[in-house]
């Protein structure tokens, strides 16, 4: 029952992670009231806890990725960091660049690069009073030592090695989007980056490795693809919240 409490708790995180973080925040494919918005940043920091993406500075970063995808520009794409053709390197490449984008990350936050003074003209989540108390140190240790108690009184042997995982959720998943869908699978489109489609694990992901697809068409709230089996789980989400009117499409 802990195992799969814990499992949960990674894919709500993963859930808010693509719905508010990457295709509200970053990309604005629908919009939501501010109670609304308000509502899904508090849940994000809830979920993601002692690795809380702050919206705004994720949202810059990101665009950045899009602009200069795959490209020596690009702030996270998995070619700046293995010498492996494969990426079969992914171990050590992939941890190395979870550090590196963690830096620009905290720059990004404290606007002491460039690319904070990007994007002026966009309009990104932000809740300026919660936020300073989201990104500090009190709610990243208080949040890390609450899901370590509870892997104390709950965990029985083995699942501690689970905790690494739910304590830097945020920084994981990125990682296995940006590895995955820009190293393995395969293309649907001719792009100028190297986005791929890994099918086989994007199904578990709410679609997030659909890569190729997303950068085809950035702006599609589906991420699934000309192809029968390139299914978008998180769509129908999406769709459901239409219809009963947390979210509106824009077109």
């Amino acid at each position: 029952m802990f195992v799969l409490l814990i499992f949960g708790h990674f894919f709500a995180s993963l859930f808010l992670h693509s719905f508010f973080l990457h295709r509200y925040g970053t990309h604005h494919q629908f919009t939501m009231t501010k109670k609304w918005e308000r509502t899904f940043f508090f849940l994000t920091w809830l979920f993601q806890g002692s690795s809380f993406l702050n919206p705004k500075s994720y949202a810059r970063m990101h665009l950045e990725h899009h602009a200069h995808s795959d490209t020596t520009d690009d702030p996270h794409s998995p070619l700046n960091f293995s010498i492996s053709k494969y990426g079969l390197d992914f171990p050590y490449a992939a941890t190395r660049m979870m550090y590196m984008t963690k830096k620009l990350f905290a720059q990004i936050r404290k606007e002491t690069h460039e690319i904070a003074s990007m994007y002026k003209n966009r309009v990104f989540p932000e809740w300026e009073t919660f936020e300073s108390f989201a990104d500090s140190k009190l709610s990243v240790i208080g949040m890390g030592t609450l899901m370590v108690l509870i892997f104390v009184f709950f965990a029985s042997g083995w699942e501690w090695i689970l905790l690494p995982f739910i304590l830097l959720n945020g920084a994981v998943q990125g990682a296995i989007v940006n590895w995955c869908g820009h190293m393995w699978g395969y293309r649907n489109y001719d792009l100028p980056d190297n986005s791929k489609n890994t099918w086989i694990l994007s199904s578990v992901m709410w679609g997030e490795l659909f890569q190729n697809n997303h950068h085809k068409y950035p702006d599609s709230p589906n991420f699934g693809g000309p192809k029968w089996y390139e299914f978008d789980p998180l769509y129908p989400v999406l769709l459901f919240f239409r219809k009963v009117h947390i979210i509106n499409f824009k077109t």
